[in-house]
């Protein structure tokens, strides 16, 4: 595994917009660097689909709006690589941290 970044592991409901349409997912962990979203009716049911390299934002109660690209799709879903600034990066974090993202801790 090459992640830059640890994943935690999350089932929180999100938006995941191509711009042209939004869909309903979960995420399923989240990293300051990205994260797994798991699309409710599947991947294919975008019109035209997604395929790595397309832009997308997320939004999840809780947390900014976050945008990056899709690093490639999965069975159910897609993964996202965020493209966020050092800032934004270090606020994730923290919200990761502090659980504000609805984790599961294992609390």
């Amino acid at each position: 595994d090459n992640r830059r970044h640890s994943r935690a592991p999350m089932d929180r409901a999100a938006e995941v917009s191509d711009g042209e349409r939004r869909h309903k997912g979960r995420v399923k962990d989240i990293s300051a660097g990205g994260a797994s979203v798991t699309m409710n009716s599947g991947i294919e049911d975008f019109d035209r689909g997604l395929a790595a390299g397309d832009f997308v934002e997320v939004e999840m109660d809780g947390l900014m709006p976050l945008q990056g690209h899709v690093a490639r799709t999965i069975d159910d879903g897609i993964a996202i690589a965020f493209e966020i600034d050092d800032d934004e990066q270090d606020d994730l974090i923290d919200a990761i941290m502090s659980g504000r993202a609805g984790l599961d801790l294992g609390d």
